[in-house]
């Protein structure tokens, strides 16, 4: 099985032989691939508002390839390269959704 996501600097990434993602503790919608070395993070938009999904995008655009897809009413997928070897991937999706959780909770106060 072959697939290629784009990434935020219109590189592709290409991904081969992804049979059976891994996931991380007990959250399913976090899909990680050590073999090829990416991150699939689903978000149900209707509990986190894309605004803040994208927001936190931008914030790991610095350390990873980024690869955001789906629909912003629904539920987005966004994917994670690591940019640097010094990135765990067993642990980027945690951290990702742990920023959305945080910057949720700052627009919350915001109202």
């Amino acid at each position: 099985m072959e697939k290629t996501g784009q990434t935020s600097m219109n590189n592709k990434i290409k991904v081969d032989n992804v049979e059976k993602a891994g996931q991380t503790g007990m959250n399913k919608n976090i899909e990680v691939d050590e073999k090829n070395n990416f991150v699939k993070v689903k978000i149900n938009t209707k509990i986190y508002p894309a605004e803040v999904v994208l927001k936190s995008v931008q914030s790991f655009e610095e350390s990873c390839w980024v690869n955001v897809q789906g629909d912003p009413n629904k539920e987005l997928v966004i994917t994670l390269k690591p940019k640097s070897e010094d990135i765990n991937v067993k642990t980027l999706g945690n951290e990702f959704y742990n920023f959305v959780l945080g910057m949720s909770k700052t627009k919350e106060e915001e109202y």
